[in-house]
């Protein structure tokens, strides 16, 4: 097993055989630097964007991220911004070209991990395309569409809107709490509208070498897909709101803002969201396996700057965008914890370089910081009382 492979570097050789020559300059290069910004899009090369385009996505797909930043790029910049169209479905990077239908079989999909898909949330894909080939290659009829379609899970309808996030998605926060023991599923972790007023922490000691191991190993990392089983962990620490008195619907992205200390100079912080069900399964949301946040780019990855130990940190780790509706009686959930193998490498927290660290992993002590004066909270884009197509 690779989890205890030193160095970083040559673990393409240890797991393929082979020199990966890709996966060795990717890691020459571990700040944002000019190789990353030669093939990064900047507003001048979205600029230079003079035909349409129509791209599809879904809430479960890997790639989401980067399919919804283009499309904003080219909304905001291009000179045929108004030609730009995205649809977002309750979709995997699979199905999501075939608006849902499964590209092997033809057939819709009927379920995304453990979420049903309801018959509405399918779209022909094929005939789309067709519709949009037929306008901009063959000078046809040109699309009645909005510019972007968004399918909203729990709500389990669509909304058309001119750009995406909506315009009318506003911002709001919950603040996590405790009595000082949020650790695991079991713990008195909770999430709240209001700033707490008492002053509180959390805290939990981070193994390297006992790491949290993903249950999606054999499954696409971005499953929709119930994660208690690992919630039954003292290194994990897990906040949930009471349940819901109506319906709360984000449109938009998530930022995690925590006051964080750690006794290590540098360590990894990763956080699940999660809609608690009826039946009290945690459905995990959003298009990665997990967010993360290495300390040493917590201003950024253009510089790694090391922590001093126990000092206090403001750190702000992105979910990027959902689509969903909490629905009454459900409960919003997230998780913090410091791994996530083997979707994420082990952070051995020595502070030295990620290549080529060949020291042994140092055991450290994680403390998360809540209340009225190290407010620690959920950032989310909400939309009350949406309009959706009919």
């Amino acid at each position: 097993m690779w989890l205890n492979h030193q160095p970083l570097r040559t673990l393409d050789l240890y797991a393929t055989g082979k020199n990966l020559v890709l996966y060795r300059t990717f890691l020459d290069h571990p700040t944002y630097d000019s190789f990353w910004r030669s093939i990064d899009f900047l507003p001048d090369d979205f600029a230079r964007i003079t035909i349409p385009s129509l791209a599809f996505t879904g809430w479960f797909d890997g790639t989401m991220f980067g399919t919804i930043w283009h499309f904003q790029g080219a909304r905001y910049h291009a000179p045929r911004s108004a030609s730009q169209f995205l649809i977002i479905g309750p979709y995997t990077h699979g199905n999501a070209p075939d608006g849902g239908y499964n590209y092997q079989t033809g057939k819709p999909m009927t379920t995304v991990g453990d979420l049903s898909v309801v018959e509405n949330a399918v779209l022909p894909g094929l005939n789309v395309t067709r519709e949009f080939f037929e306008w901009c290659l063959k000078d046809g009829r040109r699309p009645d569409w909005k510019p972007a379609r968004i399918y909203i899970t729990g709500s389990n309808r669509w909304m058309t809107r001119d750009i995406f996030p909506p315009p009318e998605a506003y911002e709001r926060s919950l603040f996590l709490t405790s009595a000082g023991h949020a650790n695991s599923i079991e713990g008195n972790g909770r999430l709240q509208w209001d700033v707490p007023s008492m002053t509180a922490m959390d805290t939990y000691v981070y193994d390297p070498t006992k790491p949290v191991i993903s249950q999606m190993n054999n499954k696409p990392i971005s499953l929709p897909i119930d994660i208690n089983a690992y919630l039954d962990r003292n290194d994990i620490l897990v906040y949930t709101t009471e349940p819901l008195n109506k319906p709360i619907t984000v449109v938009g992205d998530i930022v995690v803002e925590l006051i964080i200390s750690s006794t290590a100079r540098d360590t990894d912080f990763v956080i699940e969201l999660m809609d608690v069900m009826t039946d009290g399964r945690s459905i995990k949301l959003g298009s990665k396996t997990a967010s993360q946040l290495r300390t040493r780019y917590r201003d950024g990855f253009d510089q790694e700057i090391l922590m001093s130990p126990n000092e206090t940190y403001l750190i702000r780790i992105d979910v990027h965008a959902i689509g969903h509706t909490f629905l009454p009686q459900h409960r919003i959930r997230l998780a913090i914890m410091s791994s996530f193998f083997p979707w994420i490498n082990v952070n051995p927290n020595t502070g030295a370089s990620i290549a080529s660290d060949m020291q042994p992993p140092i055991v450290a002590n994680q403390t998360i910081y809540h209340g009225s004066h190290r407010t620690s909270r959920i950032r989310m884009m909400l939309i009350d009382d949406p309009t959706f197509d009919e």
